[in-house]
């Protein structure tokens, strides 16, 4: 397993809401010389993030199922009537 941990400073940080990210990295699937061997190994381990405020959430990966042929028509999403779309800027990433 490969870990790899990235602080931002309060100027740097992509988003106020980011102080630290930490991914866990399954070695295997990054390794060339399993590579192919393990094409259908989902890299991603773990997720954590960290907050100012000192809060983490964390995600884990596990039996993630790679390149399934699943048909556009399974994912359809209507905007409920009197709901606000916001899309971020590259000013403000954060919310």
């Amino acid at each position: 397993m490969l870990r790899i941990d990235a602080s931002f400073s309060s100027h740097s940080r992509p988003s106020p809401m980011i102080q630290r990210l930490l991914l866990v990295i399954n070695h295997d699937s990054v390794t060339p010389a399993n590579r192919s061997q393990c094409s259908d190994v989902f890299p991603l381990m773990s997720s954590t993030v960290f907050d100012p405020s000192g809060n983490t959430t964390t995600l884990e990966f596990k039996n993630v199922k790679m390149n399934r042929e699943v048909p556009d028509s399974t994912f359809h999403f209507t905007i409920p009537s009197g709901v606000e779309v916001v899309h971020p800027t590259v000013e403000g990433m954060g919310y």
